[in-house]
């Protein structure tokens, strides 16, 4: 489905809310019925004729009327978050950089000797930006690199 055609005649799209849904009776599924689920990873997807579509991509479809090249993005890091003003084209790399920490030290991990290590990746190059007395210092180091380095997908 992701390269095949657009369900235009299925399925449409609300810029404003995110929403997907469908046009027509489907299965279950009535007309003006939101169409999408949460997936076991937190993103909206749909199921298109036995065929699970992230719900992101085809919003992009819907509206541009192709689907995407690349990754889809959300800017403000929720998952389910799919009005156009969330969305955005990115590389893999730059979708990654816009990831929240599962832990509240991203970029900083803890040596065995006791220091702070500060660590950053962009563009497929990692960066060792120092070794810290303080977690505090390391993570204020990162920040400073991976917001040059990450531009406007940094997120901390």
């Amino acid at each position: 489905m992701a390269n095949g055609d657009i369900p235009t005649a299925l399925l449409s799209y609300d810029a404003a809310t995110g929403m997907v849904v469908w046009l027509v009776n489907k299965g279950i599924a009535k007309a003006g019925q939101v169409a999408s689920s949460v997936n076991a990873l937190g993103y909206g997807r749909v199921k298109i004729n036995g065929k699970s579509v992230l719900a992101h991509r085809l919003a992009w479809a819907l509206h541009y009327g192709e689907w995407p090249d690349g990754a889809i993005d959300h800017i403000n890091g929720i998952k389910t978050d799919n009005r156009l003003c969330n969305l955005r084209l990115a590389t893999r790399a730059q979708n990654q950089q816009n990831r929240s920490s599962s832990t509240s030290h991203k970029g900083v991990t803890l040596a065995p000797d006791g220091k702070w290590l500060a660590r950053c990746a962009s563009n497929g190059k990692r960066h060792h930006i120092g070794r810290f007395e303080s977690m505090d210092e390391a993570l204020l180091a990162y920040r400073q690199v991976a917001r040059q380095l990450h531009g406007s997908f940094f997120k901390e």
